[in-house]
């Protein structure tokens, strides 16, 4: 009686093995109904929207490592910030969600160059952050690669002072702006960034 138990049970464990085991076409068949919702879902809820790439610059030289960031508290206002032929930032703002652009400095399309109200003069690596106030940061290695600025806008980025110098010689900074929960301080202000193969927060 016994081993009748123990021959059934083994032939029940095998039949349910048998039966969860997925066979080669359903297998197919689950990876195209996954990649057909898969595609439904991104045309549904892509934030991208379709058109023309836009040229921000509108000039000769080579710009890189960018950094672009949109107002939270005005989806319509964005600020983009490039390297470029140093000393100097290529710097533009736009105030209808990336549709027209036009610049701080509309003489040479740059900031942090040593023109008065722009900033230290700067190298490279620029970093951008919007807080929920609508104050615009700009971080980036002077020209000299031995501080790290950070400027702020208050007019959401046709002007700037010096807000913070962190002295060393830095690189790949970072600027994030959040809201907290601390009284008397609902805007917090964080950067980062490489110090002789350290990393540093403040």
């Amino acid at each position: 009686m016994a081993d009748a138990s123990v021959k059934t049970m083994i032939r029940i464990r095998k039949r349910r093995i048998g039966v969860t085991q997925p066979r080669p076409f359903r297998l197919f068949l689950l990876s195209i109904v996954s990649i057909f919702f898969s595609l439904i879902c991104c045309s549904l809820f892509a934030q991208v929207p379709a058109g023309l790439d836009v040229n921000t610059s509108k000039k000769a030289g080579p710009d890189s490592e960018c950094a672009i960031a949109k107002n939270p508290a005005d989806s319509s206002q964005l600020f983009a910030v490039c390297n470029t032929t140093i000393p100097g930032l290529f710097a533009t703002r736009s105030d209808d969600g990336g549709k027209t652009w036009s610049y701080p400095d509309s003489t040479d399309k740059t900031i942090a160059d040593g023109d008065k109200g722009q900033g230290a003069p700067a190298c490279c690596d620029p970093t951008v952050a919007w807080d929920s106030f609508g104050n615009l940061y700009v971080g980036y290695l002077d020209n000299y690669w031995a501080n790290f600025i950070v400027l702020l806008s208050t007019d959401a980025g046709m002007s700037f002072k010096t807000l913070h110098t962190f002295a060393g010689s830095a690189d790949q900074p970072t600027i994030v702006a959040e809201d907290t929960p601390a009284a008397g301080a609902p805007v917090a202000v964080w950067v980062v960034w490489n110090l002789a193969g350290t990393m540093h927060a403040s």
